[in-house]
């Protein structure tokens, strides 16, 4: 735990303030950049160049990080984040104030005011976002960061939506230049709003310590590990590709397929719908799968984005409609999982003290990515369009083309991340595409925020219907419960789900500590799921003061096959006179089917036992010998009626001699008829019978034991007894 690491109370007071800061900032900023500056940039005259420099200020500002690095130790993270978002909003007011300089022979002026508030905007953006990184990780912490990263999205994207039914309601058809000028004012106050937030956040202590350390220091650490080398070049061209492409996105639809400003406002918000899809994924498998194979996946739907445009249809119309909303939707869903993912992996590269300077770095590689893809994008469109004159449609065929090839290397660079803790990339992928997986982690998540007893029961019941293996670490995190039902609730989900080394650690150690409680449960599962590491501690607790887990031992190790306990388990049966050993000893003894448990068997059940104890042993002989599955329905009627079960042995006689002519056919009818009174007829039809029987126990002939357990007068005198061993001379001798 991180020594700066906030109380549960403070850490729900931060991510709260956190959640309102992000609904207001993110609206004010869907009004004030992006594709509203955009077409705002194309009203006023703009060309491909101009809209390149104006989006590349969103990347160019991150190169102040180093001022606002200087600056923190001065005003703390949260103070500088909170100043300098009140000097941004401040510095925009020149963008609307554009819209009076739009005739032709102004533009200059109105350019100017573009370019000088884009650029003041963005610097103070790159100031102030020295604190984002710090803010989030300690906000984001390490059990449930990615719900954390997800309701962000979510609500960032909800509202980048909702802004863009708003740009496209107020936009029109073709609106009128002063509606822009609306919109980015009316942004520019929800900006000023989301600042009050800010200054209720907690500060990041830890962060604050580590930036009084030399970032050249920090960058040579950074740069000599190969896989933050790597990290950081996946960083520069995940925001490089994002800005050729993105940037240009709107340009592509208006100049190919001539679409309206306030359809590509609308189209446009489409690519939230596919972000927010993306935020409520990562916070369902972030956290289970790790972000790598999340980046992997969704890089590469951000590449398939790319090939849908590289095909530029020549079609209008409903189809051209439904082409641009799955661009954009798939889009949005690819940029914003990227980034996602990308910020998710680095909070867990890093540690507290050290996030100050390596945010800087990282937001000034993919500061750097983003402004040198913005810059090359516009010129390379405008090389190819009006240099080469070339066709629109081909222009941007060979433009997304070199934007592929650029997607293609990010993926190769993603998969030879570490790890991190994640699941290999084709594991997370098969784990996404599986509906009863994907189902799991919806009950975990839903498992994270219920808070009573009643509503983790219930959700422990729907996840023992869908073992996964994702949903492992977090029914194992219950087995710490203060609730014993829910800790038995969360062993009996293991009892079907796949077990990993963590799991099967923990039943042994459920066991060995846990008599009286689960201890018993977790013993029955080491005998299901055949356990071997656990056999010692089964051992032991063979003589535990908890008889029901001394019992599940008993069976368990029978199921292991543990045949140095069966000496052991037998002296207990012998001993005992507690109904749950016995019944589980017996168990255990017909599980092992060997020839010393038999005399055990029979004097256990000679002895005066209670008649359900009795059925138990009776039901376990049958099972010693192999019989069992047969002998039960049968022994069920002879308990329901006694002239029942004897119809039933005749029937199996009928049935299973057809041979009339078979010698031991009418013996053996007589003898199922003097299984109701027993005495001299009953028991000399028997001795005359068992030497045919050919009875054996693990190649051990065993007819001398039953020969003296039919003298016994006490087992002679239970008709239970005589009807098991009539029913088991019988099943020896059928056809």
């Amino acid at each position: 735990m991180e020594s700066g690491a906030l109380s549960p109370g403070e850490l729900k007071r931060g991510r709260k303030s956190y959640y309102a800061l992000a609904f207001f900032n993110v609206l004010s900023f869907q009004l004030i950049t992006g594709n509203i500056i955009t077409l705002y940039a194309i009203r006023l005259g703009a060309g491909n160049s101009l809209v390149g420099l104006i989006s590349s200020f969103l990347y160019i500002s991150l190169f102040f990080l180093f001022i606002g690095r200087w600056l923190v130790k001065k005003f703390g993270v949260v103070r500088l984040m909170g100043k300098f978002f009140l000097i941004r909003f401040a510095l925009l007011f020149p963008m609307p104030l554009a819209v009076f300089f739009a005739a032709p022979e102004k533009r200059v002026i109105a350019f100017a005011f573009m370019i000088l508030a884009a650029a003041g905007f963005n610097i103070a953006r790159g100031i102030a976002i020295v604190s984002d990184s710090p803010i989030v990780a300690h906000l984001a912490g390490t059990k449930d960061r990615g719900i954390f990263l997800s309701k962000v999205q979510i609500i960032s994207q909800a509202m980048a939506i909702f802004s863009a039914f708003l740009m496209a309601f107020l936009l029109g058809a073709e609106a009128p230049l002063w509606r822009f000028a609306v919109i980015i004012s009316l942004g520019i106050f929800l900006g000023f709003i989301s600042t009050i937030f800010i200054f209720q956040l907690p500060e990041p202590v830890d962060a604050l310590r580590g930036a009084g350390s030399k970032i050249l220091d920090s960058l040579a650490k950074a740069f000599s590990s190969r896989n933050t080398l790597i990290f950081f070049s996946c960083g520069f061209l995940v925001h490089a590709t994002a800005a050729m492409f993105g940037s240009f996105l709107v340009v592509y639809l208006k100049q190919v397929y001539a679409f309206p400003d306030s359809r590509l406002v609308l189209y446009s918000a489409l690519a939230n719908v596919g972000a927010l899809v993306m935020a409520v994924l990562s916070g369902l498998t972030m956290d289970r799968i790790g972000a790598k194979p999340l980046l992997f996946g969704f890089t590469f739907v951000s590449l398939l984005s790319i090939f849908i445009a590289i095909v530029s249809p020549g079609i209008s119309g409903l189809p051209l409609m439904v082409y641009a909303g799955v661009l954009f939707f798939i889009w949005g869903m690819g940029s914003a999982g990227m980034g996602n993912s990308s910020l998710s992996y680095f909070i867990g590269l890093t540690d507290s003290s050290e996030r100050v300077n390596y945010g800087i770095i990282y937001y000034f590689i993919v500061g750097l990515g983003g402004t040198l893809g913005s810059i090359a994008g516009g010129n390379s469109l405008d090389f190819l369009l009006n240099t080469a004159r070339l066709g629109a449609p081909e222009s941007f065929r060979i433009y997304f083309s070199a934007i592929a090839l650029l997607i293609v290397v990010i993926l190769l660079a993603t998969r030879s991340l570490e790890n991190a803790g994640a699941y290999p990339i084709k594991d997370a992928i098969m784990f996404i595409l599986s509906p009863r997986d994907m189902r799991a982690l919806t009950l975990l998540r839903k498992l994270d925020e219920a808070e009573t007893v009643e509503e983790e029961s219930d959700l422990m019941e729907e996840l023992k219907q869908v073992p996964s293996e994702l949903a492992m670490d977090g029914v194992m995190a219950k087995i710490r419960s203060p609730s014993y039902q829910i800790r038995a609730q969360a062993l009996e989900v293991l009892m079907d789900a796949p077990l990993d080394a963590k799991a099967r650690r923990l039943l042994v150690s459920e066991v060995k500590n846990n008599a009286y409680t689960t201890g018993s449960l977790a013993a029955r599962i080491m005998g299901n799921r055949a356990i071997g590491e656990g056999i010692p501690v089964l051992r032991k607790a063979l003589h535990s003061p908890d008889t029901l887990l001394a019992g599940e031992s008993m069976v368990a190790l029978a199921k292991l096959g543990d045949l140095e306990s069966i000496g052991e388990i037998e002296a207990i049966l012998r001993e005992t006179r507690n109904p749950r050993l016995i019944i589980h000893g017996a168990k255990a003894l017909e599980k092992h089917r060997k020839p010393s448990s038999l005399e055990t068997l029979l004097e256990k059940l000679e002895s005066r036992q209670l008649p359900f104890i009795r059925d138990e042993i009776i039901l376990s002989l049958a099972g010693l010998f192999g019989y069992g599955n047969w002998f039960y329905p049968l022994y069920v009627h002879f308990l329901e009626k006694v002239n029942l079960g004897v119809a039933e042995l005749l029937d199996e006689i009928q049935e299973g001699l057809k041979n009339h002519r078979n010698p031991h056919r009418d013996i053996l009818i007589r003898l199922a008829e003097a299984v109701p009174k027993g005495g001299k007829v009953y028991r000399d039809l028997v001795l005359a019978l068992l030497p045919e029987t050919n009875l054996a126990l693990d190649g051990v002939d065993v007819t001398s034991h039953l020969e003296r357990a039919a003298r016994r007068v006490a087992l002679d005198k239970l008709p239970r007894f005589r009807f098991f061993l009539a029913a088991m001379m019988i099943y020896s001798m059928l056809d």
